[in-house]
Protein backbone atom coordinates (compact mmCIF):
# COMPACT_ATOMS: atom_id res chain seq x y z
CA UNK A 1 0.00 0.00 0.00
CA UNK A 2 1.25 3.33 -0.82
CA UNK A 3 2.25 6.08 1.78
CA UNK A 4 -0.09 9.37 1.56
CA UNK A 5 2.67 12.23 1.06
CA UNK A 6 2.82 14.35 4.25
CA UNK A 7 1.83 17.84 2.33
CA UNK A 8 3.27 20.91 3.61
CA UNK A 9 3.01 24.55 2.93
CA UNK A 10 6.42 26.64 2.23
CA UNK A 11 6.56 30.35 2.32
CA UNK A 12 9.50 32.22 1.67
CA UNK A 13 10.08 35.28 -0.72
CA UNK A 14 13.55 34.53 -1.87
CA UNK A 15 12.94 31.83 -5.04
CA UNK A 16 16.62 30.94 -4.75
CA UNK A 17 16.04 29.91 -0.60
CA UNK A 18 12.22 28.59 -1.69
CA UNK A 19 13.49 26.42 -4.51
CA UNK A 20 16.27 24.65 -2.14
CA UNK A 21 14.14 24.10 0.49
CA UNK A 22 11.15 22.61 -1.86
CA UNK A 23 14.12 20.28 -3.30
CA UNK A 24 15.05 19.43 0.00
CA UNK A 25 11.61 18.43 1.68
CA UNK A 26 10.50 17.13 -1.96
CA UNK A 27 13.44 14.48 -1.06
CA UNK A 28 12.19 13.48 1.80
CA UNK A 29 9.32 12.54 0.76
CA UNK A 30 7.04 15.79 1.40
CA UNK A 31 4.22 17.30 -0.90
CA UNK A 32 5.51 20.74 -0.78
CA UNK A 33 2.99 23.45 -1.94
CA UNK A 34 4.90 27.31 -2.15
CA UNK A 35 3.90 30.55 -1.57
CA UNK A 36 6.16 33.93 -1.86
CA UNK A 37 4.29 36.09 0.11
CA UNK A 38 1.81 35.99 2.89
CA UNK A 39 -1.14 36.93 0.43
CA UNK A 40 -0.12 34.19 -1.80
CA UNK A 41 0.29 31.67 1.16
CA UNK A 42 -3.53 32.56 2.15
CA UNK A 43 -5.07 32.07 -0.97
CA UNK A 44 -3.14 28.57 -1.29
CA UNK A 45 -4.95 27.56 2.00
CA UNK A 46 -8.22 28.72 0.71
CA UNK A 47 -8.00 26.43 -1.89
CA UNK A 48 -6.34 23.20 -1.04
CA UNK A 49 -6.49 20.64 1.30
CA UNK A 50 -4.68 21.73 4.99
CA UNK A 51 -1.22 20.97 5.32
CA UNK A 52 0.71 18.85 8.02
CA UNK A 53 2.41 21.97 8.69
CA UNK A 54 3.50 25.49 7.29
CA UNK A 55 6.90 26.57 7.34
CA UNK A 56 6.71 30.48 7.17
CA UNK A 57 9.59 32.86 6.18
CA UNK A 58 9.17 35.43 9.28
CA UNK A 59 10.47 38.15 6.68
CA UNK A 60 7.29 38.37 3.97
CA UNK A 61 6.06 40.76 1.65
CA UNK A 62 2.14 41.72 1.28
CA UNK A 63 0.52 40.18 3.86
CA UNK A 64 3.16 38.80 6.45
CA UNK A 65 3.10 36.25 9.42
CA UNK A 66 1.23 38.31 11.51
CA UNK A 67 -1.55 37.69 8.82
CA UNK A 68 -0.76 33.97 8.85
CA UNK A 69 -0.90 33.34 12.25
CA UNK A 70 -4.25 35.87 12.65
CA UNK A 71 -6.00 33.47 10.31
CA UNK A 72 -5.11 30.22 12.08
CA UNK A 73 -6.24 32.06 15.20
CA UNK A 74 -9.73 32.65 13.00
CA UNK A 75 -10.02 28.81 12.12
CA UNK A 76 -10.23 25.95 14.61
CA UNK A 77 -9.00 23.48 12.02
CA UNK A 78 -5.98 25.88 10.27
CA UNK A 79 -5.34 26.68 14.58
CA UNK A 80 -4.31 23.00 14.74
CA UNK A 81 -1.84 23.12 12.08
CA UNK A 82 1.79 23.05 13.08
CA UNK A 83 3.78 26.69 11.46
CA UNK A 84 7.47 26.58 11.79
CA UNK A 85 9.38 29.96 11.22
CA UNK A 86 12.37 30.47 9.34
CA UNK A 87 14.42 33.42 10.63
CA UNK A 88 17.67 35.19 10.22
CA UNK A 89 17.09 37.07 13.13
CA UNK A 90 15.66 35.97 16.37
CA UNK A 91 13.03 37.32 17.17
CA UNK A 92 12.73 39.50 14.53
CA UNK A 93 10.41 42.91 16.06
CA UNK A 94 7.10 42.81 15.46
CA UNK A 95 6.88 39.03 16.09
CA UNK A 96 7.75 38.76 19.85
CA UNK A 97 4.04 37.66 20.36
CA UNK A 98 3.58 34.76 17.42
CA UNK A 99 3.39 31.29 18.71
CA UNK A 100 5.29 28.89 16.54
CA UNK A 101 6.07 24.59 17.12
CA UNK A 102 9.57 25.64 16.37
CA UNK A 103 12.07 28.54 14.82
CA UNK A 104 14.50 27.35 12.66
CA UNK A 105 17.37 29.43 11.67
CA UNK A 106 18.08 30.19 8.18
CA UNK A 107 21.15 29.11 7.98
CA UNK A 108 20.82 25.86 9.30
CA UNK A 109 17.41 25.10 7.35
CA UNK A 110 18.50 22.66 4.79
CA UNK A 111 20.24 20.82 7.76
CA UNK A 112 17.71 20.73 10.04
CA UNK A 113 14.04 21.39 8.59
CA UNK A 114 13.42 17.75 7.80
CA UNK A 115 14.06 16.73 11.38
CA UNK A 116 11.99 19.25 12.88
CA UNK A 117 8.82 19.13 10.55
CA UNK A 118 8.86 15.18 11.68
CA UNK A 119 8.37 16.18 14.77
CA UNK A 120 6.19 18.92 14.69
CA UNK A 121 3.78 17.32 11.96
CA UNK A 122 3.59 14.25 13.74
CA UNK A 123 3.00 14.53 16.74
CA UNK A 124 1.43 17.31 19.44
CA UNK A 125 4.47 19.57 20.24
CA UNK A 126 4.16 22.52 22.44
CA UNK A 127 4.40 26.00 20.79
CA UNK A 128 7.11 28.02 21.54
CA UNK A 129 6.79 31.77 21.89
Amino acid sequence: MDEVPRRVLLVAQSSTFRDQLLAALAGDGYRVDCASDGAEALTVLEGRPLPQAIVVDLVLPRACVVAIKNAQLQSPELGRVPTIALSAVRPLPGTEDLTFQAVVSKVSALDRLGEVLALCAGSNVEPIS
